[in-house]
């Protein structure tokens, strides 16, 4: 408190500007006793607190008074009958403050003090993203309807003159025609919204959604083997129930005839969806509705292939902190959270195959279809982690808006050669995998709609006795036993980094550098890296590179006793400037360290390096993942007896860093933890 208040804190009396009235045992004696808490059982206290003043220079703190509670706090197991509210609001009672029941096991306990020890070097102040937010208890919720989410139609659009409602039923040829111009409405639109250039990427993409849900008949499976009854899709206006057990046939083997009139209009139509690659489709564990209507109706090409898919669970586990994803684990936690709304379940469990179905199946129906672009808007609108993306949180994260496809494979599985020797035979699925559904095997394949060329169709491949898939993955970090090849590094240092789409400067990443190597060089390189081949790169190094960049890495090591190998590194200037001690000599003076100390000494770079960048990550111990924290320039080098140099780094993205969001207090606390550490070694040796 001495140091706070030298450097020009003071002490602000919070009960005057943020007082609720109430009472509490945690008084500080060094603001004046109020009414509302003053009491004969303080006055002994208050005594010995003034005898104890000592300098009135840093507002009379105390020299030997230990702060406390001035009033003690009588525990829940040992009150009596008198309330909370009532010690509170009684002035005759209320000199006591009474805590709130808290059972715990000793489990539990014991993981609190492991939480309370892990959090003692950090500052109290987190950002509010991290902390779990309060449950919500849905039942006490008021229902969701359907007219509180869709948009009342416009009289200046066709909707008034071919749709008289917002909720369809499409089980006619008329029917279908409402649809396909709802459908033409919608792809005019997102084209009109693409020209428009005053709107986001994120935007666009938000603003041409449908939703889409689908409802079979449930058993105690959750109805596994039954086909698709109703497919559900909803633009922001109205929502449409497609009859799919009555405009369709029945599903039929590869060999079926191709379906009835009905069946290729209704096909048309949904394929002018699906393939749309202006419009996008939303939904909540999205792929399983889509692999459920292809193995339903596999003689529809239209249920074999979908332009942009976009999942919402998947969005959540990037936009929403892990404290509170609990919470949107269902379609039904997530509108609660997010809405303020309960999602009535009730119809889930009735009979699809039922007609005519009953007016509550529809409204349920269609509100879940209609809720899922809403559900879109409000979390890109109110996630922190989204909103540092600046609109281009999609572009960024490509992989979250997939183009899915389906493809039915025939029952081969052996091969007979002209020595009349059996081999048995697989499907390779590049970018997928093979999935069993309604007893019709299909190979399912995604892949960022970014990508201009979609991965090849399966194909049989004679099977190889090898290495499971959890084997290979184990076999690419350590390499095979016995004679098979080791897998193949593509050098990282003869790769280019995506530098046009690095993450924001803050960004956390993650727990190991290959992470952060992956968002360097782009997920869709990573996607495209071949089988049996990996990222080679140092992993001991401080210092990596690529054809267009360098890549330092700082480990603080979580603690002043244990500072990290590099104990002369440190941030400088509240973080503006960092000192990066690098050593030429290591590694046989192979590694990456004495690159960089050549381009940073010499006046003149090669040309291939102009536009070099250094980018800088760092961690605050091995249990934190790391933090991008932006590009670097050098300003100066300070040789040192040892022949290692140390560099003074700039950091160019600071403005950024300590600015209005949410991930400041997160690089200011890192700052504040390590400079008084590494202030006094640095300041000697340079």
């Amino acid at each position: 408190e001495r140091k706070q208040l030298e450097n020009g804190g003071q002490f602000i009396n919070f009960r005057v500007s943020h007082s609720d009235e109430k009472l509490y045992g945690d008084l500080d004696p060094r603001f004046k006793i109020d009414s509302y808490n003053m009491g004969d059982d303080l006055i002994p206290q208050v005594e010995e607190y003034k005898k104890s003043l000592c300098d009135e220079k840093f507002e009379k703190i105390p020299n030997n008074f230990s702060p406390r509670s001035l009033r003690p706090t009588v525990r829940w197991w040992k009150r009596d009958d008198v309330s909370l509210e009532a010690a509170n609001n009684d002035s005759t009672s209320a000199q006591l403050t009474f805590t709130q029941p808290r059972r715990s096991t000793k489990k539990q306990q014991s993981k609190d003090d492991v939480h309370q020890r892990k959090q003692q070097h950090q500052v109290s102040s987190q950002p509010n993203e991290n902390k779990p937010k309060k449950q919500i208890d849905l039942e006490s919720l008021d229902i969701l309807t359907i007219d509180q989410v869709l948009e009342p139609l416009i009289s200046s659009t066709y909707a008034t003159e071919k749709l008289s409602k917002s909720q369809n039923l499409v089980n006619s040829t008329e029917s279908i025609a409402l649809l396909e111009a709802e459908i033409d409405f919608m792809i005019k639109q997102a084209m009109a919204f693409t020209n428009n250039h005053t709107k986001t990427a994120d935007e666009i993409v938000v603003d041409s959604v449908l939703g889409l849900d689908c409802e079979w008949l449930p058993d105690a499976e959750c109805g596994k083997g039954n086909p698709v009854a109703t497919l559900q899709l909803s633009t922001r206006r109205n929502s449409f129930l497609i009859d799919l057990q009555h405009l369709c046939q029945a599903s039929r083997t590869l060999n079926g005839s191709v379906g009835t009139d009905t069946d290729k209009e209704l096909s048309r139509v949904l394929q002018k969806l699906f393939s749309s690659k202006t419009l996008s489709l939303v939904g909540f564990g999205i792929m399983n509705d889509l692999g459920k209507m292809a193995a339903s109706f596999p003689h529809l090409p239209c249920f074999s292939y979908y332009s942009s898919v976009i999942d919402l669970q998947s969005i959540s586990s990037i936009a929403i902190p892990k404290v509170d994803r609990n919470r949107f684990s269902s379609l039904r936690g997530m509108v609660g959270s997010l809405l303020r709304k309960r999602l009535d379940k009730i119809q889930q469990r009735s009979d699809w195959t039922r007609r005519p179905l009953s007016m509550e199946q529809l409204d349920y129906a269609t509100l879940d279809a209609a809720v899922l672009p809403v559900l879109l808007r409000r979390l890109m609108e109110t996630s922190i982690t989204i909103e540092r993306y600046n609109g281009n949180f999609f572009t960024t994260h490509s992989n979250l808006k997939l183009t899915v496809r389906f493809t039915p494979l025939e029952e081969k599985n052996i091969l007979t050669t002209e020595s009349e020797l059996v081999e048995a035979l697989v499907y390779h699925v590049p970018m997928g995998k093979v999935t069993n559904m309604l007893m019709q095997k299909m190979a399912r394949q995604s892949w960022p709609a970014s990508h201009a060329t979609p991965p090849d169709l399966p194909k049989l491949v004679p099977a190889k006795s090898g290495p499971t898939k959890k084997e290979r993955a184990h076999l690419r970090k350590v390499g095979p036993y016995g004679t098979d090849p080791k897998p193949k590094p593509i050098q990282l240092k003869d790769l280019q980094g995506n530098l046009d789409n690095l993450p924001l400067p803050g960004t956390l990443l993650g727990y190991t550098k290959d992470s952060c190597v992956h968002r360097v060089v782009g997920h869709e390189f990573m996607n495209t890296l071949p089988e049996g081949t990996y990222i080679g790169f140092n992993r001991r190094s401080g210092v990596i590179e690529t054809t267009n960049a360098w890549m330092i890495f700082c480990n603080f090591g979580g603690s002043k006793q244990n500072p990290g190998k590099r104990s002369s590194s440190g941030f400088l200037r509240d973080g503006k400037d960092f000192i990066f001690n690098v050593n030429p000599t290591n590694y046989h003076g192979k590694s990456s360290e004495r690159t960089l100390l050549e381009f940073v000494s010499s006046n003149h770079v090669a040309k291939n390096q102009d536009d070099k960048k250094i980018l800088f990550f760092a961690r605050d111990g091995t249990r934190e993942k790391y933090t991008y924290f932006g590009l670097c320039e050098c300003i100066k080098c300070f040789p040192q007896d040892s022949g290692s140099v140390d560099l003074l780094l700039n950091l160019m993205d600071y403005n950024h860093l300590v600015g209005d969001c949410s991930f400041s207090s997160d690089f200011k606390e890192l700052v504040q933890n390590q400079q008084a550490i590494s202030e006094v070694l640095i300041n000697a040796r340079v």
